[in-house]
């Protein structure tokens, strides 16, 4: 019983500290300027629904509200959802969180015209179950919107490219170097990992729009029709 409190506690302190670490990673320009051109390749979205699945401290939500969007922005971990709430940006109307995980979702009634995810594939072991999931949280029509770094995520190419761009001295550029030195490249999602990983039997539009360098892939999907 002992060890079971104690594995709790280092759990909570754990995901506070993820937390803590998140809303320092959401607040660097280069992230932030990502995920606004990610949002901005979807049109405005004149209150239609954005499911935003493992928000962390809410930087896409917001976006996505600033877009026009009602979102409803979701984490399994509670610590990331408090650190969403207490973010001063992040009260707007049309934004709410909540705590669930996505297998949750699945057998909720919330569903989006949009359902986005950030770096989620890449950590997922099974990407096909995973990518499932997220592709019955959208509305007959709808898109999904992944942000994922690709295998050109490493700490040789963002150190050229921040040295590229005059940033070797911009805010946050530290967390984009760490970035590139904790991703598996063998872990990143590509095209024809995502088309196999797609469920089978779909007329699946897919499209990449590369941004950070090539370091990052925006991947629209939808079924059938233009996405």
């Amino acid at each position: 019983m002992l060890a079971a409190a104690a594995a709790g506690r280092a759990g909570h302190l754990m995901g506070w500290l993820a937390a803590a670490l998140f809303r320092r990673v959401q607040g660097a320009g280069f992230y932030e300027d990502l995920h606004r051109r990610a949002v901005s390749l979807l049109p405005p979205g004149q209150g239609a629904h954005w499911l935003d699945v493992g928000c962390g401290p809410g930087l896409l939500a917001r976006l996505a509200v600033a877009r026009g969007y009602t979102v409803t922005a979701v984490d399994r971990d509670p610590a990331m959802i408090v650190a969403a709430e207490r973010t001063p940006r992040n009260h707007a109307d049309g934004l709410s969180f909540r705590v669930s995980s996505l297998e949750m979702l699945t057998v909720s009634p919330l569903r989006g015209a949009v359902v986005s995810a950030g770096s989620l594939l890449a950590v997922m072991d099974d990407r096909r179950q995973g990518l499932g999931h997220l592709l019955t949280l959208l509305h007959p029509g709808g898109t999904l919107l992944l942000v994922e770094p690709t295998a050109e995520m490493t700490l040789r190419r963002a150190w050229r490219w921040l040295h590229r761009q005059g940033l070797r001295r911009m805010r946050g550029r530290g967390w984009l170097l760490l970035w590139a030195a904790t991703r598996q490249p063998g872990r990143a999602v590509d095209h024809a990992g995502l088309m196999q990983a797609l469920p089978e039997g779909g007329d699946w539009q897919v499209t990449g729009t590369p941004l950070l360098g090539g370091m990052v892939t925006v991947w629209q999907i939808s079924a059938g029709g233009e996405p």
